[in-house]
């Protein structure tokens, strides 16, 4: 996958011959006999880009497959696992903007220390 295109680009073609690529490689005719066309390609750039999946997720989910799975993923399998690996990082990108407030913190502190002196 290309470097220096952002990461939510759009995959292109170059990218699903990566992608595509090292599933040959890590899956041999396993992956082949079941998504050796053009037409297979073609679906799952299609269903990646849908759901806006990005290349760190697809790298991700790449390497996850390799360790986990013994035989190719399916696309919606595939899916799945890099969905994890998206919802992971706007989890991090959301808590690392969450600055603590700090009067919020002590409205609701006093709040339960009143419900508890009753």
């Amino acid at each position: 996958m290309t470097s220096s295109k952002t990461d939510t680009a759009q995959l292109n073609n170059e990218d699903m011959q990566w992608l595509f690529t090292n599933l040959v490689n890590m899956y041999g005719h396993l992956f082949t006999a079941s998504y050796g066309s053009k037409e297979a390609m073609t679906l799952w750039k299609n269903g990646l880009n849908k759901v806006g999946l990005g290349r760190t997720e697809i790298k991700r989910a790449l390497a996850y497959c390799l360790e986990y799975y013994t035989s190719p993923p399916s696309l919606p399998q595939f899916v799945e696992v890099a969905k994890v690996y998206k919802r992971r990082e706007m989890n991090k990108l959301e808590s690392n903007n969450t600055q603590p407030n700090f009067e919020t913190g002590r409205k609701h502190l006093a709040g339960m220390l009143a419900s508890l002196k009753r």
